[in-house]
This record gives C-alpha cells, sequence and structure tokens, in this order.
C-alpha cells in the first residue's frame, strides 16, 4: 500500500485513499455524470491505482494525477476533462 504522497514542493503526507475517491467523484460529479455512475467510476479508479502503486512507499501526486487521468480518458473522458479544468485553474505558479 502506498504510504506516503509527495507534493510538487516535495513535503509528504500520508495517503489517503478516501481523497483521492473524493476527488474523482467531484470531477465525475462536475461532468454531470449520475450518481451511480459517479460512485462507478470512483470505485474502480481509486482500487485501480491504489494496486498499481501496490508496495511503493512515496509516490509523487504527479504519477498518481497521471494514472488517474489515464482512466479517466479510457473510461469517462468527460470526467477526465474536468479534473484537468480543475487542475489548470487552481495550479500553483
Amino acid at each position: 500500500m502506498i504510504t506516503n504522497v509527495v507534493k510538487r514542493d516535495g513535503t509528504k503526507e500520508p495517503f489517503a485513499g478516501q481523497k483521492l475517491k473524493q476527488s474523482i467523484e467531484a470531477a465525475a460529479r462536475d461532468a454531470g455524470l449520475a450518481e451511480e455512475r459517479i460512485e462507478e467510476i470512483a470505485s474502480i479508479v481509486t482500487r485501480s491505482v491504489m494496486k498499481t502503486l501496490e508496495g511503493r512507499e512515496d509516490v509523487p501526486t504527479a504519477e498518481i494525477r497521471e494514472r488517474v487521468l489515464a482512466m479517466l480518458e479510457d473510461i469517462e473522458p468527460a470526467s477526465s476533462q474536468t479534473w484537468q479544468a480543475y487542475d489548470k485553474e487552481h495550479k500553483k505558479e
């Protein structure tokens, strides 16, 4: 299981699978998907990302983001687009 995420500024914080799932849900919700589909997508993507990164202690947030976006692009492109739009709007210089 992932122990820590490494932020852009190099700081580490404990990995929280629930936080990842909530981010995916927010992107799907902003894309206008039905609640049932939101839960389905969030569960699939969260489980897959966690399984892919299993056994790694420190994982950069950028790597998690890339994996999430790749999966969303495959299964629900509208959610990927809303995630990217949010990132662009809130990206720190």
